[in-house]
């Protein structure tokens, strides 16, 4: 056996290997108990609070999903279109480095499918948030915040293109477990950084300052046994939404709470930490990292098999499968498998935040803290309690409010522990209402 074919059997043995692990990973999780599914009174929200979510909601949608089909109908149409895709190849140099004229080519196309969806993204994430009291930044500000994700997308996607090229022409028999593996460790590396590199541009973060809401998160926190660094993030720079997350891994490892998320009372608060806690110690971030190599590894067998076309590589004039003439395509069938894998790797997540809800009730064993902040949610966000399909299906990922209180009713009820009646938090409801969602007229926040 040659050196060439050990290393190529090597190689996909080392990326089926992971690819089954990601599966397991994925698979073989904790979960939410299975409950009988029940009415539950406490899902109720009141007709003008219904009215404002689908005032804000419904165009919202239509503009997501327009925004999602443009993210394939753009690459699709630059590999249609003969001219632009000779123009923007043959400008990304003619004499340069086959994996660096790739790069660049790819890096282009990222900016443009940007700059053509540039008008939309801006009504989504300034205008109409604004329109509804929800955006506290400037549209200066909005530019620079969308100027700076670009530009880190554009490199990421660059080095993507050009080291693909590199292990294209070089283990052409075996490029996709080759692009399986290091996909998997360049994905590692960047939630890695993330923390570090980009967290600080778009939300920078302090120490939560000492008082009582950080003695009642620190409860929190020895409740799940773990020590960890509370941090605040600078949302209120942008946004008046409240939110929290868990990033990084090994070192970087950290949770973050939004300082618009500290008006809520403190076993609100809680709460949400407690279910973020969850998703650390379920590990939720790691098993994306790994899961990754499992969508990886057919997503590049399907390209491969894409790529190798007769009359797509006509179509383009491509002389080698490391050709910068198939980056256009190969941008093309990224998309277009993105859009494919959305509705599974939704379930996955959902399922994930099923689980960290109830674990965190187990770590707090307060439903009605729980059960009052998915409440809070949907009014200071207007977040959709009971969504139409097509949103939970493209970007469903947390269950709705109304399935989550069901779930910590049922579990609560199964572990004995009270639930306050519907009247309690209809009541903290109207108290905490903000302005622009007791508007009950649609369109007129």
């Amino acid at each position: 056996m040659t050196r060439e074919r050990w290393a190529d059997r090597t190689i996909w043995v080392l990326a089926i290997a992971l690819a089954v692990v990601g599966v397991v990973a994925t698979v073989w999780r904790p979960v939410a108990p299975s409950l009988p599914s029940m009415p539950v009174p406490q899902e109720a929200f009141d007709d003008g609070i219904l009215a404002a979510v689908r005032s804000y909601r419904v165009p919202r949608l239509v503009g997501a999903t327009a925004l999602l089909l443009l993210n394939v109908a753009l690459p699709v149409l630059l590999v249609l279109w003969g001219r632009s895709r000779r123009w923007l190849v043959r400008r990304c140099g003619d004499k340069a480095h086959a994996p660096v004229r790739g790069g660049l080519v790819g890096a282009v196309i990222v900016v443009i499918i940007a700059l053509v969806e540039a008008p939309l993204l801006f009504w989504l994430g300034h205008v109409h948030p604004g329109q509804w009291g929800f955006r506290t930044a400037s549209a200066v500000g909005w530019a620079r915040d969308f100027v700076a994700a670009l530009l880190i997308e554009a490199v990421v996607a660059g080095v993507a293109v050009a080291a693909l090229l590199v292990v294209v022409a070089r283990a052409r028999r075996s490029w996709p477990a080759w692009a399986a593996v290091l996909g998997t460790v360049l994905t590692a590396v960047v939630v890695v950084l993330q923390p570090l590199v980009v967290e600080p541009l778009f939300l920078p973060t302090t120490s939560m300052p000492a008082g009582p809401m950080r003695d009642r998160l620190q409860e929190v926190l020895a409740s799940a046994g773990v020590e960890a660094d509370l941090l605040v993030g600078a949302a209120s720079q942008r946004t008046t939404n409240v939110n929290a997350y868990v990033a990084g891994l090994g070192p970087t490892r950290r949770v973050v709470v939004y300082d618009t998320l500290l008006d809520l009372p403190r076993d609100a608060v809680a709460a949400v930490v407690a279910h973020e806690l969850a998703h650390r110690e379920h590990e939720d971030v790691l098993r994306g990292v790994i899961g990754t190599s499992a969508a990886l590894l057919p997503a590049a067998m399907l390209l491969a098999w894409w790529l190798r076309r007769p009359r797509l590589v006509a179509l383009v004039g491509a002389r080698s499968p490391a050709d910068p003439r198939l980056v256009p395509v190969l941008v093309a069938g990224v998309a277009v498998l993105t859009l494919a894998g959305l509705p599974l790797a939704n379930t996955w997540s959902r399922r994930a935040e099923a689980a960290a809800d109830a674990r965190a009730l187990e770590l707090t064993r307060d439903p009605s803290a729980l059960i009052e902040t998915f409440r809070i949610f949907v009014v200071s966000d207007l977040s959709w309690p009971d969504p139409p399909g097509v949103r939970t299906v493209l970007f469903g990922t947390h269950p709705p409010a109304n399935e989550r209180i069901r779930a910590v009713v049922g579990q609560a009820q199964r572990a004995g522990l009270d639930v306050p009646p519907v009247a309690v938090f209809q009541e903290q409801e109207v108290a905490r209402r903000h302005l622009r969602a007791a508007a009950s007229t649609p369109g007129t926040p």
